[in-house]
């Protein structure tokens, strides 16, 4: 596991950058009422040709929601503070076991989406994979927010320790500060199990 850092406009000015294999992205809601999902052919593939497209309308979604689309054209957002699933059809992820809040962050490729559980003991991980929602539960009080295509996790420990967590074959690696700093919060994981993080100092 390789350790991308960079900056945030509250965080450290500093950008360190290893070697980075992969790179995410997510596609934003185009207004505050609508996610909308636009398939885009490139004009290389098509030649001489316009670029033509297709575009469906999702319904509703937060003001502001950040909306993520894998390679299958699953989309993930959330509306009313409810995460749906869009693969064809608008449906809402299930909670967790025991009727706890669960709150959908990430998605790959696979269909599986990753987030948070909030429960009165605290948070976890969640993971729901088409049913159910897994929990996977730690005294540090993880959060999930990426999710790659081996089923790897990069998240935060909702504690004193401000620490950000890699979580692969069902256990928790915590990673380690850079010198100066003081907190981290994970941006994004890719398929080599690289995590990207912002750094406070």
């Amino acid at each position: 596991m390789a350790t991308f850092v960079l900056a945030d406009p509250y965080f450290s000015d500093t950008l360190h950058d290893y070697a980075l294999a992969g790179l995410r992205f997510a596609v934003p809601s185009l207004c505050p009422l609508t996610v909308a999902f636009a398939l885009l052919v490139p004009a290389s593939l098509l030649q001489a040709s316009a670029v033509t497209y297709s575009l469906t309308d999702l319904g509703p979604a937060d003001d502001g929601n950040q909306a993520v689309v894998n390679d299958r054209g699953q989309v993930l957002f959330s509306s009313g503070a409810v995460s749906f699933l869009y693969d064809g059809t608008r449906r809402p992820t299930p909670p967790a076991p025991g009727g706890t809040f669960f709150g959908g962050h990430d998605l790959n490729n696979l269909g599986q989406v990753v987030g948070g559980v909030f429960s009165p003991t605290g948070y976890a991980i969640g993971v729901y994979a088409g049913s159910s929602v897994q929990v996977i539960e730690d005294a540090r009080n993880p959060n999930g927010y990426q999710i790659n295509d081996a089923g790897q996790i990069a998240g935060d420990f909702i504690d004193s320790s401000y620490r950000s967590f890699l979580y692969s074959a069902e256990s928790f690696t915590t990673i380690s500060f850079l010198p100066g700093d003081f907190a981290m919060a994970s941006r994004g994981i890719n398929s080599a199990g690289d995590v990207l993080l912002v750094d406070r100092r």
